[in-house]
């Protein structure tokens, strides 16, 4: 099996032998050609959905042609599609959790041929809904709660005032709402 990444020439001698004679050794070249492989990660990284996917596509075998395609995926909103080269496509998660999408490439040199599969994990981007009591008195409090589709780890609350809060639920003073002032919640 030739490893390398250049074709390389072999030196082929025959000798036949036949009724206990041997005849003429014959020799002959042939071109060994390398298979391409990729030499880029298998693994194009994680991206969130809506974000660019770019994977930079290099071969173990100089002058690869290279042709890819990715069918249909469920969880994924993108249509199947195909090309050459590097990918750069923005993917859409439609689900709650990653959905892995999957690259088959076509990797073409000297008239040898590969398949390989390059993987990137689409994580789904996180939809936050803010519930609470949604009528009370002017002198009262008002509670928030903030929760997200995909659950959360951190929780950046703002409003007037230079309030802070990093809970995921708070209490305010109604009056503050009614006034025009906001509150903002950052879901990570």
């Amino acid at each position: 099996i030739h490893t390398g990444s250049n074709p390389i020439t072999a030196n082929i001698i025959v000798t036949p032998h036949a009724n206990g004679c041997d005849g003429l050794a014959t020799s002959f070249k042939i071109m060994v050609n390398p298979t391409p492989h990729l030499a880029s990660p298998l693994n194009a990284g994680e991206i969130c959905s809506e974000q660019q996917l770019s994977y930079s596509v290099a071969s173990t075998v100089v002058n690869t042609v290279f042709d890819w395609k990715r069918d249909a995926i469920a969880g994924i909103s993108n249509i199947a599609t195909a090309g050459k080269n590097n990918i750069a496509e923005q993917l859409t998660n439609t689900t709650d959790k990653p959905v892995i999408a999957t690259y088959s490439y076509t990797l073409t040199a000297n008239g040898c041929t590969s398949v390989e599969t390059v993987s990137a994990p689409v994580k789904p981007l996180p939809v936050p809904t803010i519930t609470g009591t949604t009528t009370v008195c002017s002198a009262a409090q008002l509670s928030l709660q903030a929760n997200s589709n995909i659950g959360a780890d951190s929780y950046a609350w703002t409003g007037p005032g230079g309030f802070t809060a990093n809970t995921q639920a708070i209490t305010v003073q109604a009056a503050d709402v009614v006034n025009g002032n906001s509150y903002s919640v950052i879901v990570t």
